[in-house]
């Protein structure tokens, strides 16, 4: 075995640990190669990226700086997974290949050599409808790889309550830290058991069209065993089967006692235009919320002094208004109570740099 190889082996055998991925940033450096000083500064900037204080300006500099980097080379980054994952669900974290979209019935057959190749902690299950290529809920269930993840999405309507239930109490399944549901048929009685018996690790939460209106929301709120959660996600979409939480479903969310912990929540396409939006800013009372997503929900410029008017808001770090009608001329109230806020509208938002940096070229 090679230097090379054996500290390559030391990144997959600790893929939580960022040392052994400096060390091998550290070797790259040595080897005077080109390509291989491109990978060490990738690999040192995905590091520091993990490691910045979320949604700050050192975050968003060495995002910028990363993406254009992963997007040029990850094809030649990316071997030996041909035929098990798809191409395009592929994402680097920390400067390694560490989430991927495959079919849940591959991943049980041939997972392992996932796991042998890249340090993989996230996993998207495509087409989970399909009989071909999803797994059953046992199947999956049954499968110690499951264990070695960290982040699970689950999609389609085969995705049930019985299905979702039946994974998250599998004793596999207990080192799951981040899910999303989206587009399936579980329903808030189930999502109201999470962290519970059922991903009892869970402490990142993102659905798409599972919770819906007043008396979902109130579910969600009411649980005891969500309380250990730091993200909530709760969008609204295309595919949507009912109604969005609209403003009484986002003030249940808000009065909850049980989701006090939260340091990032996300209520996109609520429909909660301006008097829903002004009875959730009232309502608002998280003590360490650092980012709250309201993109797409009909919140008009004249529903932001009720926003400035809650001193509770000075815990965040972002406040993202995409998506609705409020434009940076209109944060003045926002930004006389809040400095240190970031506010992001559609009109004033950082670019995305797709161009590699000289030192990046190949």
């Amino acid at each position: 075995m090679t230097d090379r190889d054996a500290l390559y082996a030391a990144v997959l055998a600790a893929p939580d640990d960022d040392t052994p991925r400096l060390v091998f940033a550290d070797y790259l450096d040595d080897t005077g190669v080109r390509a291989d000083g491109i990978r060490a500064r990738f690999i040192r900037n995905q590091v520091a990226l993990a490691r910045a204080e979320p949604w700050s300006e050192e975050a968003d500099r060495l995002l910028r700086d990363t993406e254009p980097v992963e997007v040029h080379y990850r094809k030649a980054w990316v071997t030996g997974v041909d035929g098990i994952v798809i191409p395009d669900g592929n994402a680097f974290e920390r400067g390694f290949l560490g989430r991927v979209t495959c079919f849940s019935k591959r991943f049980v057959a041939d997972g392992a050599k996932l796991f042998d190749l890249h340090p993989i902690r996230g996993v998207k299950f495509a087409k989970m409808n399909s009989a071909r290529g999803a797994a059953t809920a046992a199947e999956l269930a049954a499968s110690p790889l499951l264990a070695r993840l960290h982040t699970v999405h689950l999609s389609g309507r085969a995705v049930d309550d019985a299905y979702v239930s039946v994974v998250g109490q599998s004793p596999h399944a207990a080192g799951v830290r981040c899910l999303t549901l989206g587009d399936c048929g579980a329903t808030a009685a189930t999502v109201g058991r999470f962290g519970g018996r059922c991903f009892p690790g869970l402490r990142e939460l993102e659905l798409w069209n599972v919770v819906y209106g007043t008396n979902d929301a109130k579910a969600v709120a009411k649980s005891r065993s969500l309380a250990a959660l730091t993200a909530l996600r709760v969008c609204h979409g295309g595919e949507a089967a009912d109604v969005p939480l609209r403003g009484p479903g986002a003030v249940a969310l808000a009065e909850s006692t049980h989701l006090r912990g939260l340091i990032e929540l996300e209520l996109r396409n609520q429909e909660l235009r301006k008097k829903g939006a002004e009875a959730f800013a009232a309502a608002f009372a998280w003590p360490g919320l650092k980012r709250l997503g309201l993109r797409g929900n009909g919140i008009p410029a004249s529903a932001l002094h009720a926003f400035a008017a809650n001193p509770g808001l000075a815990s965040l770090s972002v406040l993202d208004l995409r998506g609705n009608d409020v434009k940076a001329d209109d944060l003045g109230p926002l930004r006389a109570a809040f400095p240190h806020l970031r506010v992001l509208t559609d009109d004033a938002e950082h670019p995305v740099r797709l161009a590699l940096l000289p030192e990046d070229e190949p």
